[in-house]
């Protein structure tokens, strides 16, 4: 049995990793897209570069350092953006 202590534990500002492992440059395009924002937009809110950002949404299977993905997916969540996985996958949506 696993010790609590040596597991990663999300805090209260951060995704949990099951968040942002299925996080690619096509689901940040979509997430983008859902709300509206630029690459400037989502640069200036997660505080990742523009050039980051386009060099992940460019290899749209590409996914992410973790430390770049979670501060993508916390900002994205925190503007209502879901990252969910079914049978298929992982898909974005916007909460309703």
């Amino acid at each position: 049995m696993e010790n609590s202590q040596d597991v990663e534990q999300p805090t209260a500002e951060e995704p949990a990793l099951s968040d942002v492992a299925g996080l690619t440059g096509r689901g940040l395009t979509a997430a983008r897209a859902f709300l509206g924002w630029s690459l400037h937009d989502l640069a200036n809110y997660s505080g990742v570069s523009f050039s980051t950002i386009r060099r992940v949404e460019d290899l749209a299977e590409l996914t992410p350092r973790k430390e770049v993905a979670l501060k993508l997916v916390l900002v994205l969540q925190q503007a209502g953006i879901e990252f969910r996985r079914d049978d298929d996958g992982w898909f974005v949506r916007k909460r309703v």
